[in-house]
């Protein structure tokens, strides 16, 4: 990291905790600043890649290289390596050129105050007809053991809903 580049969005990499464990951990590095986008590792992986809006919030992210979560959860915390952040940048400018696109909740479901607590979990799953239902018991599980911690807007975005009513 550059210390002279303060304002500077920075990727951080936290490591070490089970699927489960998710939402604990990004909760927990909210309180650092805050957070523009996520992106887990394969289905089995035990990393996150987290990218501050301030380089700043990034460091003060890293200083929880360590600590104890919860009982039995200590995670690791480091700077996400060039090659992943290469990665990682590849994969958003092929998002804004339409490569692969997220799917973000409606308006109706922020005003009505749910905040990020429960927005992704009331979200609709794509159709899979081989999936025999699954995708039903998959989300009213998901719905059971709690909220799925979401990305701050960015300045960018909130302009970009602003001016096409998204």
């Amino acid at each position: 990291m550059n210390g002279g580049e303060v304002d500077r969005e920075e990727w951080i990499t936290v490591f070490g905790f089970s699927l489960r464990d998710t939402n604990l951990v990004i909760r927990e590095f909210e309180k650092c600043g805050i957070i523009l986008r996520h992106h887990s590792g394969p289905r089995d992986g035990n990393w996150i890649h987290i990218l501050y809006l301030h380089s700043y919030d990034a460091r003060k992210a890293l200083q929880k290289n360590g600590i104890l979560l919860s009982s039995g959860v200590i995670v690791g915390v480091k700077p996400t390596d060039p090659m992943h952040r290469r990665q990682l940048a590849e994969r958003l400018s092929g998002s804004k050129q339409g490569g692969f696109m997220v799917s973000m909740p409606s308006k109706s479901l922020v005003l009505k105050g749910a905040g990020a607590s429960n927005q992704l979990a009331a979200l609709p799953r794509p159709y899979d007809p081989k999936a025999n239902n699954t995708n039903a018991i998959r989300d009213a599980s998901r719905r059971a053991t709690g909220s799925v911690a979401a990305p701050a807007k960015s300045l960018v975005t909130n302009v970009m809903d602003l001016i096409f009513g998204i």
